[in-house]
């Protein structure tokens, strides 16, 4: 019941601390059974912060590793890259390098991916599906160690979860949705290294614009993540509806946006409200 009323608390974006002291310097709980726990995060930059992991482990003692995350050990792969996608388009991709996760003996393990994959190539084009559930489900795993840039984003993560499954079967996978980040109304974008699409352009004349997006591009991965999960049986962290960070407060919890008129990397404020609705799920 406590763990219900916390997470309704959460996504009415009340701002609330429960693993904090009152100098908002995280303490450890009593939650001994998760204590001397191997945890290993794989994902893209909001990963390699290595911002969120830092909670966790002071508040339940986990055993986690930045050299790991961030540099890889042994000559395996680091489990955190900025600016990479699940889907197997480079040898850095998440699908890639969560092939070397077993070598770092996890006892717990969390997928956070998607971010960066991108419309054409989310899902088949000859999936016949509308509905996020039955999307998955007709899409076929992908499995082979090798490089393919004409996967399904959700073919792949089907084929990472699945080998996951299979090369750390000892360990609690959870899977983590995107975040609601932060868009701003009307900012004019500026050149950039990915050239002038954003040029002098105003991307979101209003919020509705910014609503509309959020909805159209970012939700249906958040769906399809949900519905992975649900197909394997899986715990799905879901921050897009319980962290408490929505389009309406984001700007609390982001620095300022980019060329694009958004940012999606959090402040540490918004990494402690990614890190407590983790927490809940524990």
């Amino acid at each position: 019941m406590k763990k219900i009323i916390f997470r309704i608390i959460l996504m009415f974006g009340l701002t609330i601390f429960p693993f904090t002291s009152k100098d908002q310097t995280p303490v450890k709980t009593s939650q001994t059974y998760l204590s001397d726990k191997k945890l290993l995060t794989i994902g893209d930059s909001l990963t390699a912060s290595c911002v969120w992991q830092e909670f966790l482990v002071n508040w339940f003692g986990f055993i986690w590793s930045k050299e790991e995350t961030l540099q890889g050990k042994d000559h395996h792969s680091p489990m955190a890259i900025g600016g990479t996608r699940v889907k197997p388009t480079d040898e850095k991709s998440i699908f890639m390098r969560a092939f070397d996760a077993s070598f770092y003996k996890p006892d717990i393990i969390m997928v956070y991916g998607g971010q960066n994959d991108r419309d054409p190539g989310i899902k088949s084009d000859k999936d016949p599906f509308n509905m996020p559930a039955d999307i998955v489900a007709w899409e076929k795993p992908y499995k082979l160690r090798i490089t393919n840039d004409t996967v399904s984003f959700i073919s792949a993560y089907k084929g990472m979860i699945e080998m996951l499954m299979e090369t750390c079967p000892k360990a609690k996978i959870y899977l983590i949705t995107q975040i609601r980040v932060r868009a701003d109304v009307g900012m004019v974008g500026k050149e950039s290294m990915y050239g002038n699409k954003y040029k002098n352009v105003v991307r979101f004349p209003s919020f509705a614009d910014v609503l509309n997006w959020e909805k159209t591009e970012r939700l249906p991965k958040v769906e399809y993540i949900r519905a992975i999960g649900r197909y394997y049986g899986l715990p799905v962290i879901d921050l897009w509806n319980n962290c408490g960070i929505t389009s309406y407060n984001a700007k609390a919890f982001y620095g300022e946006p980019t060329y694009d008129c958004t940012q999606v990397h959090p402040n540490e404020e918004g990494y402690r409200r990614m890190a407590e609705c983790m927490a809940t799920y524990f």
